[in-house]
């Protein structure tokens, strides 16, 4: 029910103050991490006889990957055949382009790390991050160390260098010529979008920066003065006690966040504010753009408000709902009556049950 509000995510070579992501930076050694060990007899691409430590698949599941160790190195095996051993394998840095015709991931020999993609390593650093695609799958970045610098990488790119870069990014947008960063410089961040840098502020919301679906729109959380703010296509908007849960609606038209004022929770719509509750959660936009909905609480009751009308009050509200139809037409969740639980379809209750799965209600495509 609680919307994850972090005011500083994890920075990558540094440390900071703030309630910052507890994981650790993407390339760690499995000697020194728990890495959860498994042995896999077989799949339906490949007979599998070696130990693994972490598996990805393609979308399509057309392509698996997995990382085993044989005689003291590390290989990445796609689709039953290993690759080049190295001294260790990026925990979870294993990744595919969207159209998965491409892998990538970060690999150390000896005290060097570098990113192979397509079985062809590239420059080496003191430490890189897990690669990403862009979403043609042509291009590639990700963060490295040098010379007890951060820079990011991008194809052949450098960028300049930085004191510390933001777990979680670059992220590409919908193009692969919209990448944007956070980084840190001196004490203060910018965020990089297009290898164009913004205003400086004192820190950077975790999962921000965000594109819309048509890359033309970019938005990211900062925080200055001891007031936090949404940065939405380069203006810095109200200044709040926290922001958080920044979404974009699927035409890109309207960008939805909840901010904190007064002590209290409210939902910010293209600059216009909700009523205010005691938390929010659960912003869902329907697949059209034009409708919103997201969970509410109220004291010890917790109600599901769409285009900013209330609905009734329950005594909870499942996770992972809202949820909107295909046409946007309709809006559903589960909600909890006493000790039952029933679905709401447009304010219309089902039987009630003793529960509901955490999958459901799910609407027909």
């Amino acid at each position: 029910m609680r919307m994850s509000i972090a005011a500083i995510g994890l920075v990558l070579g540094i440390g900071i103050v703030g309630r910052a992501a507890d994981k650790p930076p993407s390339v760690v050694s499995h000697t020194e991490s728990e890495v959860t060990q498994q042995r896999i007899e077989s799949t339906t691409l490949a007979a599998m006889d070696a130990l693994v430590v972490n598996l990805e698949s393609t979308r399509d599941s057309h392509h698996l990957a997995y990382v085993t160790m044989r005689d003291g190195k590390f290989s990445v095996v796609v689709d039953g055949r290993a690759r080049r051993g190295y001294d260790d394998i990026g925990k979870g840095s294993v990744t595919f382009s969207p159209d998965g015709k491409r892998i990538a991931y970060a690999a150390r020999t000896s005290d060097k790390w570098f990113v192979v993609l397509d079985g062809h390593e590239g420059r080496s650093f003191d430490m890189v991050t897990k690669p990403t695609f862009s979403a043609d799958g042509k291009s590639i970045a990700y963060s490295a160390k040098t010379d007890n610098k951060w820079v990011v990488v991008t194809d052949s790119h450098q960028s300049a260098k930085y004191d510390g870069i933001l777990d979680g990014t670059p992220v590409f947008g919908p193009s692969a010529n919209r990448l944007a960063y956070a980084a840190m410089k001196e004490g203060e961040w910018v965020v990089v979008v297009a290898d164009r840098a913004g205003g400086s502020y004192d820190g950077i919301l975790a999962g921000t920066p965000i594109f819309s679906s048509r890359g033309d729109r970019f938005a990211y959380g900062a925080f200055k003065r001891d007031k936090w703010f949404a940065v939405v296509d380069g203006k810095v908007g109200t200044q709040y006690d926290k922001v958080g849960d920044f979404l974009f609606s699927p035409d890109g038209k309207r960008l939805a966040f909840g901010a904190k004022k007064d002590r209290r929770w409210i939902v910010v719509v293209e600059g216009k504010e909700s009523m205010a509750y005691d938390d929010i959660g659960g912003l869902t936009f329907s697949p059209q753009g034009d409708r919103l909905a997201y969970r509410a609480r109220r004291g010890s009751k917790t109600i599901v408000v769409a285009d900013g009308e209330e609905g009734k009050e329950y005594d909870g509200v499942s996770e992972g709902t809202p949820v909107f139809s295909g046409d946007g037409s309709h809006v559903a969740y589960g909600a909890k009556l006493g000790m039952k639980w029933v679905v709401v379809v447009d304010g219309s209750e089902s039987s009630a049950y003793d529960g509901i799965s955490e999958e459901m209600p799910i609407f027909c495509p």
